[in-house]
Protein backbone atom coordinates (compact mmCIF):
# COMPACT_ATOMS: atom_id res chain seq x y z
CA UNK A 1 0.00 0.00 0.00
CA UNK A 2 1.05 3.30 -0.79
CA UNK A 3 1.48 5.95 2.07
CA UNK A 4 -0.86 9.04 1.42
CA UNK A 5 1.30 11.91 0.59
CA UNK A 6 -1.03 14.47 1.73
CA UNK A 7 0.15 17.15 4.47
CA UNK A 8 -1.21 16.21 7.96
CA UNK A 9 -3.40 19.34 9.34
CA UNK A 10 -1.01 21.77 11.99
CA UNK A 11 -1.97 21.28 15.62
CA UNK A 12 -4.55 23.97 16.66
CA UNK A 13 -2.75 26.85 18.27
CA UNK A 14 -4.52 29.37 20.52
CA UNK A 15 -6.75 31.88 19.34
CA UNK A 16 -5.05 35.23 19.90
CA UNK A 17 -6.89 37.22 22.35
CA UNK A 18 -7.67 33.90 24.18
CA UNK A 19 -6.30 33.57 28.20
CA UNK A 20 -4.34 30.45 28.30
CA UNK A 21 -3.69 28.94 31.75
CA UNK A 22 -0.78 30.52 33.51
CA UNK A 23 2.01 28.76 35.40
CA UNK A 24 0.24 29.40 38.80
CA UNK A 25 -3.21 28.72 38.08
CA UNK A 26 -1.84 24.89 36.71
CA UNK A 27 0.35 25.21 40.20
CA UNK A 28 -2.78 25.66 42.35
CA UNK A 29 -5.04 22.97 40.61
CA UNK A 30 -2.34 20.45 41.34
CA UNK A 31 -1.96 21.47 45.02
CA UNK A 32 -5.88 21.47 45.06
CA UNK A 33 -5.88 17.96 43.73
CA UNK A 34 -3.23 16.49 46.21
CA UNK A 35 -4.75 18.30 49.32
CA UNK A 36 -8.66 16.58 47.96
CA UNK A 37 -5.91 12.92 47.29
CA UNK A 38 -4.49 13.35 50.55
CA UNK A 39 -7.89 14.27 52.40
CA UNK A 40 -9.69 11.14 50.73
CA UNK A 41 -6.81 8.97 52.14
CA UNK A 42 -6.90 10.01 55.56
CA UNK A 43 -10.60 9.32 55.86
CA UNK A 44 -10.32 5.81 54.81
CA UNK A 45 -7.21 5.59 56.87
CA UNK A 46 -9.51 6.46 59.54
CA UNK A 47 -12.50 4.65 58.68
CA UNK A 48 -10.61 1.47 58.38
CA UNK A 49 -8.51 1.76 61.86
CA UNK A 50 -11.30 3.09 64.18
CA UNK A 51 -13.34 0.90 65.71
CA UNK A 52 -17.10 0.69 65.62
CA UNK A 53 -18.06 3.49 67.66
CA UNK A 54 -20.52 3.62 70.87
CA UNK A 55 -23.43 6.09 70.54
CA UNK A 56 -25.16 6.07 73.49
CA UNK A 57 -28.38 8.09 73.07
CA UNK A 58 -28.61 11.37 75.09
CA UNK A 59 -32.52 11.79 74.65
CA UNK A 60 -32.66 7.90 76.45
CA UNK A 61 -29.83 8.60 79.04
CA UNK A 62 -31.90 11.88 80.13
CA UNK A 63 -35.33 10.36 80.33
CA UNK A 64 -33.70 7.32 82.56
CA UNK A 65 -33.94 7.49 86.35
CA UNK A 66 -31.27 5.07 87.11
CA UNK A 67 -28.11 4.26 85.01
CA UNK A 68 -26.42 0.74 85.57
CA UNK A 69 -23.92 -2.00 84.54
CA UNK A 70 -25.63 -4.85 85.01
CA UNK A 71 -24.61 -8.76 83.51
CA UNK A 72 -27.40 -9.98 81.37
CA UNK A 73 -27.58 -13.93 80.77
CA UNK A 74 -29.66 -15.48 77.37
CA UNK A 75 -33.09 -17.08 78.59
CA UNK A 76 -34.47 -19.95 77.09
CA UNK A 77 -35.34 -18.78 73.73
CA UNK A 78 -31.55 -17.24 72.97
CA UNK A 79 -32.70 -13.82 74.29
CA UNK A 80 -32.05 -11.28 77.24
CA UNK A 81 -33.06 -12.69 80.62
CA UNK A 82 -35.41 -10.38 82.75
CA UNK A 83 -33.59 -11.40 85.73
CA UNK A 84 -30.02 -9.57 85.67
CA UNK A 85 -27.63 -8.46 88.40
CA UNK A 86 -26.14 -5.09 88.84
CA UNK A 87 -22.74 -4.80 88.85
CA UNK A 88 -22.05 -1.11 88.69
CA UNK A 89 -24.81 1.96 89.84
CA UNK A 90 -23.18 5.18 87.72
CA UNK A 91 -26.44 7.36 88.61
CA UNK A 92 -29.60 7.09 90.30
CA UNK A 93 -30.13 5.87 94.06
CA UNK A 94 -31.27 2.56 93.33
CA UNK A 95 -30.73 -0.66 92.34
CA UNK A 96 -28.55 -1.55 94.65
CA UNK A 97 -24.84 -3.11 93.72
CA UNK A 98 -25.09 -6.78 93.44
CA UNK A 99 -28.70 -7.01 93.47
CA UNK A 100 -30.43 -9.20 91.52
CA UNK A 101 -33.60 -7.39 89.74
CA UNK A 102 -36.11 -8.09 87.70
CA UNK A 103 -36.32 -5.85 84.35
CA UNK A 104 -38.81 -5.20 81.48
CA UNK A 105 -38.50 -4.43 78.02
CA UNK A 106 -35.38 -5.83 77.42
CA UNK A 107 -36.89 -8.08 74.91
CA UNK A 108 -37.88 -5.24 72.85
CA UNK A 109 -34.62 -3.36 72.99
CA UNK A 110 -31.97 -2.94 70.36
CA UNK A 111 -28.65 -3.71 71.07
CA UNK A 112 -28.60 -7.30 72.72
CA UNK A 113 -25.96 -9.61 71.84
CA UNK A 114 -25.29 -12.19 74.06
CA UNK A 115 -24.49 -12.90 77.67
CA UNK A 116 -22.39 -10.38 79.12
CA UNK A 117 -21.96 -6.87 80.38
CA UNK A 118 -24.57 -4.45 79.57
CA UNK A 119 -25.56 -0.32 80.37
CA UNK A 120 -28.84 -0.19 81.02
CA UNK A 121 -31.03 3.16 81.20
CA UNK A 122 -33.51 2.32 83.39
CA UNK A 123 -36.56 4.02 84.93
CA UNK A 124 -39.25 2.80 87.71
CA UNK A 125 -42.32 2.29 86.21
CA UNK A 126 -45.17 1.11 89.02
CA UNK A 127 -42.21 -0.27 91.37
CA UNK A 128 -40.58 -2.11 88.45
CA UNK A 129 -37.52 -1.58 86.58
CA UNK A 130 -37.90 -0.67 82.79
CA UNK A 131 -35.18 -0.28 79.47
CA UNK A 132 -36.18 3.29 79.29
CA UNK A 133 -37.62 4.53 75.58
CA UNK A 134 -36.17 7.63 74.03
CA UNK A 135 -38.75 10.49 74.14
CA UNK A 136 -41.43 10.62 71.51
CA UNK A 137 -39.98 12.78 68.39
CA UNK A 138 -41.53 13.78 64.86
CA UNK A 139 -41.71 10.90 62.50
CA UNK A 140 -39.82 8.37 65.06
CA UNK A 141 -41.11 5.82 67.35
CA UNK A 142 -40.01 5.20 70.36
CA UNK A 143 -37.43 2.74 70.57
CA UNK A 144 -35.41 1.25 73.86
CA UNK A 145 -31.71 0.73 73.73
CA UNK A 146 -29.06 -1.25 75.95
CA UNK A 147 -25.65 -1.23 74.75
CA UNK A 148 -22.39 -3.37 75.48
CA UNK A 149 -20.46 -2.43 78.39
CA UNK A 150 -17.13 -1.79 76.37
CA UNK A 151 -14.26 0.69 76.17
CA UNK A 152 -16.27 2.90 73.61
CA UNK A 153 -19.12 2.64 75.65
CA UNK A 154 -17.30 3.52 78.97
CA UNK A 155 -15.89 6.92 77.37
CA UNK A 156 -18.92 7.79 75.54
CA UNK A 157 -20.70 7.29 79.10
CA UNK A 158 -17.79 9.39 81.18
CA UNK A 159 -18.52 12.54 78.82
CA UNK A 160 -22.43 12.45 79.15
CA UNK A 161 -21.67 12.50 82.74
CA UNK A 162 -19.53 15.33 83.03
Amino acid sequence: MIPDPSPQPAPPQPRRGEPRPSAFARLRLAVAAAAFVGWTGYLGYAALTKGPAAVVSRPQFRAATSIVVADLVDDARGGPSRQVRVTELLRGDEPAVGEGVEVGGLGAAAGYGGAGAYLLPLVKVDGRYEVAEMPRSPGLEPRRFVYAWDANTRADVAWLLK
